[in-house]
């Protein structure tokens, strides 16, 4: 079985590791702190996933232009 899975308020991304490491497959992530943002594309990178997955913005900010 495949999980789909998306990360709000997602933080350096330590949720998205150990479900990308049980088999998910990340949709996209979230998070509005740039700092964050930058140690979870490069998490993506060493785990063989694209890093613009990641959309920093507020959640407010978040909507169907932004994510596609």
């Amino acid at each position: 079985m495949n999980l789909k899975y998306i990360d709000l308020f997602s933080g350096a991304g330590g949720m998205s590791i150990g479900i990308k490491s049980a088999g998910g497959e990340l949709l996209f992530s979230n998070e509005i702190d740039s700092h964050a943002v930058e140690t979870q594309k490069e998490n993506l990178e060493k785990l063989g996933d694209n890093p613009n997955k990641v959309i920093e913005c507020s959640i407010e900010s978040l909507h169907e232009e932004v994510i596609e």
